[in-house]
């Protein structure tokens, strides 16, 4: 069990990735996005929970929606790639990757407040009290 939720812990970034990759998939007329359910609450929790397990830039570098977003910029293509209009996912794509980045920008910007705080703050420490003597 502690095997297991170190290993979600390493691969948090993959998990989001995953979820990023479904909410970039875009829907039909009469569907809701994710956007239009939840906001941006989703995005938030996946990227705090990212920043704190400091995990950003191997979620940045090996997120699977960033990579089509590579590939789409190189190849140009505008496919229906099983039902999927990719001109449509890439632009899903990039609003999200837009969105992550602000997010991640405010997270380091108040995590690193926090962590210049912490290294201000002095402790002092005292002795524990003498134990009385008995006679």
């Amino acid at each position: 069990m502690l095997l297991m939720l170190n290993l979600y812990y390493v691969f948090c970034y993959r998990l989001w990735s995953a979820l990023q990759f479904l909410y970039c998939i875009p829907v039909g007329d009469t569907q809701f996005t994710v956007e239009e359910l939840f906001g941006e609450g989703l995005h938030w929790a996946g990227c705090t929970i990212i920043a704190l397990l400091g995990q950003q830039r191997r979620f940045e570098a090996l997120d699977f929606c960033y990579h089509i977003l590579k590939v789409q910029r190189v190849d140009g293509k505008d496919e229906l790639v099983k039902g999927i209009p990719l001109k449509r996912m890439v632009d899903r794509i990039r609003r999200f990757q837009v969105l992550n980045s602000q997010i991640f920008g405010v997270l380091a910007r108040h995590l690193a407040a926090d962590d210049e705080r912490a290294g201000v703050e002095h402790v002092r420490c005292f002795p524990p009290p003498a134990a009385p003597h008995t006679a």
